[in-house]
């Protein structure tokens, strides 16, 4: 193929412009583009006429090559078929009808552009993409658009247009003498240091417009405010304000209506009062029924709210007498049907706590000293440091633990443990305790076993097994102390917006083992405490500074695996979710709370004697038994054997009444996967199944232990 020159004869850009100032309408927006096309030996292209294949855009500099900046079109330009004859061509750039592109280019914003010109020799049927292969040719150099081609400006002034109610960009002109802006919000500004007046006949009639502070004066030419009036001013209509500010007296003689929800109504520096003249006020009411009414029917928001501030909210002078009448009070969330309901905790400074139900009780007076006298639940520390919790009116309904552990329920000790329920090392107790500290400002917070007193000093480091945290170690710290302590950074930070479950467990003279959120976080093997031991949750202050709550304590467990003999007493327990169904609340109330534990103690489901744990009937999901005598023993699903020479572990059941063994652990082995016993055990061990399914693997059994 023969490359293609391009010659160029003439170079003629015209916007075909109206001289009618209005017949912007009809003006084309075409570019005439006139040149000479020639092959590599300056041979005219086209003969007799040939079609060839054209595509046209604007490029910022004259020469074709990296880097180039393109102005138009925006993505790639358009093909336009164009016959040269006798290697002369003309093209329109921008005509649409012959496969232009739009030309939308604002020659305003640019004093230098220049024409680029590909062509192509045509191969298939026209030059549509997809028709044929061709292939084009950038031409060079670029020519550069000069002033003619502004001729496309003709139909407007400096790039704006002219119109009787103009609007945008439009220049406005005179219709019939009156001027017209049509826009939804005209302006007219003055950009000069002069005010802007718009004359009247007389001076009363000006309207000043001051460009440098912005004030508007009606009947003035010294405005003091936004909008100053000089006069009287009537509105027939209504007044819509911000705010209304007056500096002598307002007077409103008819309705006055604030309907702004959410803004700033009236304000005021000194004092504010409305002079009602035996009338009343209303808030959300026109017939206000006392002095001051609020009515919040038919708002989404509450009737009355009070900012975040330190002052006295609210406050009734001494001298007065009166009551609140409310039939309904809720604090802090939705109402409730109860006279005073409240979300969240209630403290007083009070050792006590009233609720008025007994009509011998004495009236509430300082607790000094034991007595059953006063009205209510009563929580109190006696002067022996003993901590004691009772229903007031009746000594026999009433909790108490002394410094030295003991636990009695009642007057006289009805059912207690009298300090013989001891636990130490050897006993291998196991405390479970779900807390969640506010903050560590200040606070030491310790959880787990201690030698510490009743109501001993735990800002002060002591004997014992359990987790620490302070201001200086935010994580939960594992601690063994006898004498000296060993403690072991868990890692695991105190929360202080979720409750965490602390577990301890103490393995003899072995190690101690400490779990948060079930995971296992800590490992001490030496300092376990000899002492007999007590279980501890709570917090300290370090200072007396900060003296805020700071623990909140969901529950506490505390267990032991073996009992030792010197344990004696009886414990009863039941499945039942509700222990003392059979006794109604009348009968427990004469009877006293010694008649109600002695029904429980019937059942007998858990008894001690000689130090040794007796049970009728056993059921549990899963237990784990160091040592036991069984007398009957009956199994539904499979038994996990531990080999004592091996440690090796096996599972064990029956299966189409033969006995299976499979190395293994249970829950890892189905039953039905076995196809022949690994090993047959005698007959008279065997035990009979039945239909029951499985349960979890462990055994549902009834064991008579002596």
């Amino acid at each position: 193929m023969n490359k293609i020159f391009l010659k160029i004869l003439i170079v003629a850009f015209g916007l075909m412009a109206s001289v009618e100032v209005f017949a912007a309408v009809g003006v084309p927006k075409v570019l005439n583009y006139q040149g000479r096309l020639l092959d590599a030996s300056g041979i005219l292209l086209g003969e007799s006429g040939t079609e060839f294949c054209f595509r046209f855009s604007f490029y910022d500099d004259s020469v074709v090559g990296a880097p180039d900046n393109k102005f138009w079109p925006n993505g790639a330009p358009s093909t336009m078929t164009i016959t040269v004859k006798n290697g002369v061509f003309d093209a329109g750039i921008g005509d649409t009808l012959s496969g232009g592109d739009i030309l939308d280019f604002d020659f305003q914003s640019q004093d230098a552009a220049y024409v680029n010109t590909e062509v192509a020799q045509k191969v298939g049927a026209t030059c549509a993409p997809g028709d044929g292969a061709e292939v084009f040719e950038n031409l060079s150099p670029r020519q550069r658009v000069v002033s003619s081609g502004y001729s496309i400006n003709s139909d407007t002034v400096a790039g704006f247009r002219a119109a009787p109610s103009a609007s945008g960009n439009q220049i406005p002109v005179l219709t019939n003498g009156n001027l017209f802006l049509g826009s939804l919000a005209p302006q007219i500004n003055a950009t000069s240091s002069n005010s802007l007046t718009i004359q009247g006949s007389a001076l009363g009639g000006n309207l000043l417009l001051n460009s440098l502070s912005g004030f508007v004066g009606i009947g003035t030419t010294s405005p003091s405010q936004l909008l100053s009036v000089h006069g009287n001013a009537f509105f027939s209509g209504n007044i819509f304000a911000a705010n209304i500010k007056a500096t002598g007296t307002l007077n409103v003689t008819g309705l006055t209506t604030l309907t702004n929800a959410s803004a700033t109504q009236i304000t005021t520096a000194g004092s504010a009062y409305l002079a009602t003249t035996g009338g009343n006020v209303g808030i959300g009411s026109t017939s206000p029924w006392g002095l001051l009414s609020v009515n919040p029917d038919g708002i989404s928001g509450p009737a009355f709210v009070v900012g975040s501030s330190t002052a006295t909210l609210f406050s009734i002078t001494q001298s007065r007498i009166g009551n609140l009448d409310f039939s309904r009070v809720t604090v802090g969330g939705p109402a409730k049907e109860d006279q005073l309901y409240v979300y969240g905790r209630i403290n007083s400074s009070w050792r006590v706590y009233q609720r008025e139900w007994m009509a011998t009780c004495s009236p509430l007076a300082d607790v000094v000293v034991d007595t059953a006298d006063i009205c209510g639940l009563v929580f109190d520390e006696d002067a022996d440091g003993a901590v004691e919790a009772r229903v007031s009116g009746s000594s026999a309904i009433r909790l108490r633990a002394s410094t030295r552990g003991s636990l009695a329920v009642g007057e006289g000790a009805i059912l207690g443990s009298g300090g013989s329920l001891l636990m130490d090392r050897n006993n291998n107790p196991v405390m479970e305790a779900r807390v969640m500290p506010l903050t560590l400002t200040n606070h030491r917070i310790e959880a787990g076993f201690t030698v510490r007193a009743l109501n001993g000093n735990m800002a002060v480091n002591t004997n014992g097994v359990y987790f620490r945290a302070t201001p200086a170690s935010p994580n939960w710290i594992a601690v063994n102390r006898r004498g000296a302590e060993t403690a072991i950074d868990t890692g695991v930070a105190v929360s202080t917006t979720n409750f965490q479950e602390l577990r301890i467990e103490i393995n003899g003279n072995s190690d101690t083992r400490f779990f948060i959120d079930g995971a296992l976080v800590a490992i001490i093997t030496d300092r376990i405490p000899i002492q007999d031991l007590g279980f501890s949750v709570g917090n300290a202050l370090i200072t007396t500074a900060n003296a805020v709550k700071n623990l909140d304590i969901e529950s506490i467990k505390v267990w032991i695996d073996d009992l030792p003999e010197r344990t004696s007493g009886e414990i009863a327990t039941t499945s039942e979710d509700n222990p003392i169904s059979e006794i109604q609340t009348a009968e427990a109330a004469d009877s006293g709370l010694g008649d109600v534990v002695s029904r429980i103690l019937v059942s007998l489901g858990l008894f001690i004697e000689n130090g040794i744990a007796k049970f009728q009937e056993f059921i549990a999901e899963k237990a784990v038994i160091k040592e036991a005598e069984v007398q009957n023993l009956k199994v539904s699903g499979k038994i996990q054997l531990l080999d004592q020479i091996t440690n090796e572990v096996y599972c064990t059941w029956i299966e189409d009444g033969e006995w299976e063994k499979v190395s293994g652990v249970c829950e890892n082995i189905s039953a039905s996967a076995v196809t022949a016993p690994e090993e047959n055990l005698p007959a008279d061990s065997a035990t009979t199944t039945d239909s029951n399914p499985i349960i979890n693997e462990y055994a549902t059994s009834t064991e008579n232990i002596n």
